[in-house]
């Protein structure tokens, strides 16, 4: 089933709960459209995947508020703009995968992340 993000089940439930979404969030069935700002209210989660899919537009700055996430990956998108200098705030980070994207620049708080081994 395709859509955009907002269409998709279990993104709309975390964000209809999200205190009850924990752990690991992968959204699939080739969703399409932006990454809506509300995805900051997901501070509980640990693992965001949106993998191979057709999202657009830029990163919203509301995604350094997700400082729960070890593993974030947004992967072969069409993301464009710069990388928000708020992911600087995502301290526990360890994976953070952006390949496949169209995006300018990444900021400099990005050395804020010690613990990111790979990128």
């Amino acid at each position: 089933m395709a859509g955009t993000l907002e269409q998709n089940s279990a993104y709309t439930s975390c964000i209809s709960n999200p205190s009850s979404c924990t752990g690991k969030l992968q959204v699939t069935n080739g969703l399409s459209g932006t990454i809506p700002t509300e995805i900051g209210t997901l501070v509980h989660l640990t693992w965001l995947g949106h993998l191979g899919r057709q999202l657009t537009g830029t990163i919203p700055t509301e995604i350094g508020k997700l400082t729960s996430v070890v593993q974030l990956l947004l992967q072969i998108n069409k993301l464009t703009g710069p990388l928000p200098t708020e992911v600087g705030c995502m301290t526990r980070l360890s994976t953070f995968s952006l390949y496949t994207n169209s995006l300018e620049s990444l900021p400099t708080e990005i050395g804020a992340l010690t613990s990111l081994n790979g990128m």
